[in-house]
């Protein structure tokens, strides 16, 4: 099974990456982008396809390798109907009956269909809800988490972010309870979002849309309610709620406050958790960085309290609420004024080049690790390992792109080369990682240590770097916390191959990619060439 996970998540991870620029060309060109306005931090218009592009990846990943079970088709049928009406909201601006209509459909299909359903005092008072009511109280439930995870998406990167997170929990904790059908629904999103962040974050050059949002709220919620399941499951049913995180939280907690000065909870405003701390004086990559921090604190408290009673749950639930609701108070009312926080949000988050010499150490680091990534990949394609044939077909699909877009504008050329490296470091590391199971202790060590070298070149590179060419956004934040700590929390044999360590050095790997194209960016022709070179060797690997 956990071979088939890891094709089902290399596959979205495929197809996302792949979908996402070229739907961004045929929006740009259709003229469906997002306009700006005054509730909208973007000054230009941007295409807001990106979503359509993970979703895709996804639901044909989920499709073409998870069984044939009534909670993977239940889910299948809800998130397309999501994303069709997402979609066609983000073209067509449709009117809000229509929305929640869609939303409502989808979630009764999954809550009736799939026979899901949250009971959310079964541990706690010893009671279950009648069917009608607990299908009724899930619809409603899964709606909300449809919104909340909708309304987060106002700054770059920030929905994206947060749902990895949390997507990232609820499979582990899934592995953890040997729970296949969730990580068949969150390791494929996982991938499709994998894809799509690294051109969502700040500044962004595709938005997900309603379409993805709503999608990501969807699938998040209906994975950590199938989690709760008591008849699948010892977790209590309020832990979902600590694993949707911020986006439910902030929906709760603007909707009350909306109640209590008498307006509407459906009617759009500024007064989200973003639109405070921007208002406190926060730039934009901080807030998203402040956000991602508060969803890991409250992953992290899930992740501790993932065996703890209802009635506790609840408490600490509403307690953290209470404390959200006391933040959004004195900053409505103006008792925190922006100057508390002028000097720190300046210059806290920002720790940039300690050392103004040496540059010369930062160009020779620099071509180290060009030469390092040129060997890595010469040994991919030197090994003898066989590649499945619908992993080589969407190789040979990339292949045409990167050469065929060799012909067109740097911008084209920089969008391909970076997803052919992206993927084609992907296959390497894993044939590598394969063929070193048979090697010698030595070699294993040798190739620890490339790694360890490859760290600590990036590390030299960024900070000596003068023109401040490798600005660290919120997405390479999240990528590194991932890189430590997945090879603490993943024990995950991929067949002889430790699934753990392999995610955490395709991590570096793809930080590499990064800073040698935003580094070498006037030969990114040549990049270009060498990687679908790449590619092309290993495409033709499934044919000998």
């Amino acid at each position: 099974m956990t071979g088939i996970l890891f094709y089902a998540f290399l596959l979205s991870l495929l197809i996302g990456t792949i979908l996402t620029p070229c739907l961004m060309l045929g929006a740009n060109r259709m003229g469906i982008l997002d306009q700006p306005d005054q509730r909208k931090v973007h000054k230009e218009p941007i295409a807001r396809v990106g979503g359509i592009a993970f979703a895709i990846g996804a639901l044909v990943a989920i499709a073409y390798w998870a069984p044939q079970h009534v909670a993977i088709i239940g889910t299948l049928v809800g998130a397309l109907t999501i994303v069709c009406m997402g979609s066609l909201d983000d073209f067509l601006d449709l009117r809000v009956r229509y929305k929640f209509g869609g939303q409502f459909l989808a979630a009764a299909v999954v809550a009736i269909y799939s026979h899901l359903t949250w009971q959310p005092f079964s541990m706690l008072l010893g009671l279950e809800l009648p069917v009608l009511l607990a299908v009724s109280l899930t619809i409603i439930l899964l709606v909300a988490m449809t919104n909340a995870m909708n309304l987060s998406d106002g700054l770059d990167g920030l929905a994206g972010g947060l749902s990895f997170l949390s997507f990232g929990l609820a499979a582990y904790l899934a592995y953890q309870i040997n729970d296949s059908f969730v990580l068949y629904l969150t390791l494929p999103v996982m991938g499709g979002l994998l894809g799509f962040l690294r051109f969502n974050t700040y500044p962004a050059r595709v938005f997900m849309g309603d379409g993805g949002s709503q999608f990501l709220g969807f699938m998040l919620g209906v994975s950590v309610l199938l989690l709760t399941q008591a008849d699948r499951s010892p977790i209590s049913p309020w832990l979902a709620m600590f694993i949707f995180g911020v986006p439910l939280m902030d929906l709760i907690v603007v909707s009350m406050q909306r109640l209590l000065s008498g307006g509407s909870p459906f009617k759009a405003d500024q007064q989200h958790l973003h639109h405070k701390l921007l208002s406190l004086g926060f730039s934009h990559h901080q807030v998203v960085i402040i956000l991602y921090g508060l969803q890991m604190l409250l992953v992290l408290m899930a992740y501790v309290f993932r065996w703890s009673s209802d009635g506790f749950l609840m408490g600490m639930y509403l307690l953290v609420l209470a404390g959200l609701g006391t933040f959004y108070y004195v900053v409505s009312t103006g008792r925190l004024r922006p100057d508390v926080f002028l000097t720190w949000s300046t210059g806290a988050l920002y720790w940039r080049t300690w050392v103004n010499s040496s540059q010369w150490l930062s160009q020779w680091c620099l071509y180290g690790l060009l030469v390092g990534m040129i060997g890595f990949f010469l040994l991919g394609v030197l090994s003898s390992f066989f590649m499945l044939t619908e992993i080589s077909y969407l190789a040979w699909g990339l292949v045409v792109l990167v050469f065929g877009t060799t012909l067109g504008d740097t911008k084209s050329i920089l969008l391909t080369t970076r997803m052919a490296l992206y993927l084609g470091s992907t296959f390497v590391l894993y044939m590598v990682e394969h063929a070193l199971v048979d090697a010698t202790s030595q070699l294993a060590v040798l190739f620890q240590g490339f790694f360890a070298l490859l760290v600590i070149g990036l590390v030299v590179a960024i900070h000596l770097d003068k023109e401040k060419r490798f600005q660290p956004n919120p997405m390479d934040y999240l990528l590194l916390l991932l890189a430590l700590a997945i090879p603490g929390l993943l024990t995950i044999q991929l067949g002889p191959v430790d699934f753990g360590q392999m995610m955490a050095k395709l991590i570096v790997l793809f930080f590499v990619c990064e800073v040698l194209l935003q580094a070498f960016s006037s030969k990114v022709r040549h990049l270009g060439y060498f990687s679908g070179a790449v590619l092309l060797s290993l495409a033709t690997r499934a044919f000998w």
